[in-house]
């Protein structure tokens, strides 16, 4: 490879290095080598995804960074099995110290990388190999939320039956090739993969609950939190996962906070790497940035020394609404209040379908109900030939018009509404079935009609099983029986501007990302039949059913 103009050494790319691990297997490794006599410091990725060249790679080496890709145990070229969702912590520590001990790397190592490969540098910087300083994991959480929402909230996650085909075998299988539009309604859920066709074992792992992406396996304890001491650049992107932001909490009230950094951009998953100006519709155009250059700055503090005393703001959080970089010294903000929005008929007691309105006091006792059928569940507009990131339109109005979702809007605003923190809904419901879901849409709706997502994950601003409202263990209801709910929403730094109304969407479930809810109490992952279920909303001064949001200026909430 040849080197830049000046250098007196050539780039040199060593290809499939062995690294060995404790137990004796091997991890394949390709190594780029910056021009010049060195040594560099490191950064280092581990993929499942198999390793191959790319942006971190060209501008890292560019940057003065030796960068080393490493094919996760059982993936690609290296040895051993792969098993998803476990911790790993002993081939990070081993890798890292592996990459400080040679030649061209002056010991100082840091990593970086997008969804499971950010998830791999979690678990290492768990293990705290000694020449560690610094990972900048992108789009992914390891707080710990509570319950799963797998197997103790009972919601299975039919996204993770299109990411187990990805990483079936050893190769990469490409997204598009299993047949999902045709199959994806297929019962029993047990037996979706090989309906689908991709095979593999890891769907029946999950169904089985032997995996789970937040279960135990996956999230920190309090002794891991205690224990974490070096530098985190924590990225995301409000339409993505949004257990990286309960994650940047964490992290913040952590000893390595002090010297952590959080970014949080107008994109999803893919445009952690590459933002794009348009996302669901929307422009975002004000939020492109070079977030690679902004990781790279992140690493010169740590593995370089450089601008180590540059006064630097924690925060770099894109405030949706007005379309605006704000540099903040924390969020979420600390100086908010929360407001209370309260769901009401919209002048009837009993509405079917849009009629709802958001009120600032409970109005008079009354309820809205809509019939969710299973066999015709609400869904977005995913391309089902993708199935995952393929970019849905976050205008909701197409969803919106079906009877099987309530609308409450808010009145027309005269002042800004400056939301920073997670909204939450409280709702008390009712079933004439022993369960049902309840998902819920923010919604900022705009003067032309619009009816926008204030971000979202795969789908979904909240969702929660009726029957596992109290955690583990199921607990169908009986009919007519009124539970309240707690459901936690998006997590937002938004504007809802003058002249736009605050609204909430709910319906029966979060559709193709989530699998349905039957409506019978029968488990999951064998149930086959269905049966058509009418869901209460219940408000008013004995059940205040209400949105809270957490407000920054609380003049244009009134």
């Amino acid at each position: 490879m040849p080197a830049p103009k000046g250098s007196t050494t050539e780039i040199r790319a060593l290809w499939n290095c062995r690294i060995p691990m404790r137990d004796g297997i091997e991890l394949a490794a390709d190594i780029t080598v910056p021009a010049g006599d060195g040594p560099f410091p490191a950064v280092v990725t581990r993929t499942p995804y198999n390793r191959k060249p790319g942006i971190w790679m060209q501008r890292l080496v560019a940057a003065g960074y030796a960068y080393v890709m490493i094919d996760m145990r059982g993936r690609g070229d290296s040895d051993g099995d792969f098993q998803p969702f476990v911790h790993d912590g002993d081939d990070g520590y081993d890798t890292i110290e592996w990459v400080a001990e040679q030649t061209w790397c002056t010991g100082r190592v840091g990593m970086v990388g997008l969804s499971y490969e950010g998830l791999t540098q979690w678990w290492t910087a768990r293990a705290r190999p000694p020449h560690l300083r610094c990972i900048a994991p992108m789009a992914i959480g390891v707080a710990d939320l509570g319950p799963r929402p797998s197997f103790d909230t009972g919601v299975p996650h039919l996204y993770w039956s299109w990411w187990f085909h990805q990483v079936t075998g050893r190769t990469q299988q490409h997204y598009g090739a299993p047949s999902w539009g045709p199959n994806i309604r297929h019962l029993p859920l047990r037996t979706l993969h090989e309906q689908v066709g991709t095979g593999g074992r890891w769907w029946p792992m999950y169904v089985d609950g032997e995996i789970d992406y937040l279960g135990k396996d996956f999230v920190f304890g309090d002794d891991d939190w205690a224990n974490l001491d070096l530098p985190v650049l924590v990225t995301v992107g409000w339409w993505d996962d949004q257990s990286t932001m309960a994650t940047w909490v964490r992290l913040a009230q952590s000893p390595a906070g002090a010297r952590s950094q959080l970014l949080i951009g107008a994109w999803d998953h893919g445009g952690n790497r590459s933002p794009s100006p348009v996302l669901g519709g929307l422009d975002v155009s004000r939020s492109v940035m070079d977030t690679v250059g902004h990781v790279e700055r992140f690493l010169a503090r740590h593995l370089k020394d450089e601008d180590e005393h540059a006064d630097v703001h924690p925060c770099r959080v894109f405030r949706t609404g007005t379309m605006r970089w704000e540099d903040l010294d924390e969020w979420p903000s600390t100086a908010v209040e929360s407001t209370h929005w309260y769901l009401t008929s919209g002048g009837d007691a009993r509405t079917l379908n849009g009629n709802g309105e958001l009120t600032p006091t409970p109005g008079e006792t009354a309820f809205d109900t809509y019939v969710f059928d299973p066999e015709e569940p609400a869904r977005d507009f995913t391309n089902l030939d993708l199935f995952a990131w393929s970019d849905p339109p976050h205008d909701q109005r197409y969803l919106l018009r079906r009877p099987d979702v309530l609308v409450y809007r808010g009145p027309t605003l005269k002042e800004p509404v400056d939301a920073s923190g997670r909204a939450e809904l409280e709702v008390f419901v009712s079933l004439d079935a022993p369960d049902a879901d309840v998902s819920v849409m923010l919604l900022d709706v705009h003067p032309d009609g619009r009816m926008m997502l204030v971000g979202s994950e795969l789908g979904s601003c909240g969702l929660q099983r009726v029957s596992m409202r109290s955690g583990p263990g199921s607990a169908p209801v009986d009919p007519g029986e009124i539970v309240g709910l707690r459901i936690p929403l998006v997590w937002l730094h938004h504007t809802f501007l003058p002249g736009h109304r605050i609204a909430l969407a709910v319906t029966a479930g979060a559709f193709p990302a989530f699998a349905r809810n039957l409506g019978t109490g029968d488990p999951w992952a064998d149930a086959v039949d269905s049966r058509v279920v009418s869901v209460t909303v219940h408000h008013g001064p004995k059940h205040p059913s209400r949105l809270v949001l957490p407000i920054e200026n609380t003049k244009g909430a009134e």
